[in-house]
């Protein structure tokens, strides 16, 4: 789930430098604003898939009993 986590960073910054040459070369447009609203909600899906490790490494270390 981290690797798919990594990746849609990746991904989601790859595409937030892409739009901002497409910005820079042909004015902002619906075209670009689409890119921006999409960047945002992978962004957002890396908040989610970053806070649901978190839970799932809580809960794994959490039935590891240290007392032995």
């Amino acid at each position: 789930m981290q690797v798919l986590a990594y990746l849609l960073m990746s991904a989601s910054s790859a595409a937030a430098s892409r739009n901002h040459l497409w910005v820079s070369r042909f004015g902002e447009d619906q075209f670009s604003r689409k890119i921006n609203v999409a960047v945002w909600f992978s962004f957002l899906g890396f908040l989610a898939l970053s806070a649901n490790a978190l839970i799932s490494m809580a809960n794994l270390f959490g039935r590891i009993d240290l007392t032995n």
